[in-house]
């Protein structure tokens, strides 16, 4: 499910990677989406956006935990 030319299941998530500069990129964890049972993760390698179907059981923390471990990224653990 990777590829350029991959037509991806949740355009608005590529879209938003895309929107990122080289820097924000590198320290956002990947975007996760789920749509009819199927969960698919995205995430920004150099200047493609890459797919891929995470299989139950492997998908990543909640979304909350992916934007909370962002935000500690960038700001430590001051806030």
């Amino acid at each position: 499910m990777t590829g350029k030319n991959q037509e991806f299941r949740h355009p608005e998530a590529a879209a938003f990677l895309r929107s990122l500069t080289a820097a924000e990129a590198a320290k956002h964890p990947p975007l996760v989406r789920e749509h009819d049972g199927v969960i698919t993760q995205y995430w920004r390698d150099g200047g493609e956006v890459r797919c891929r179907e995470v299989e139950a059981g492997d998908e990543p923390g909640s979304e909350m935990e992916a934007l909370l471990a962002a935000v500690e990224s960038e700001f430590g653990r001051s806030l």
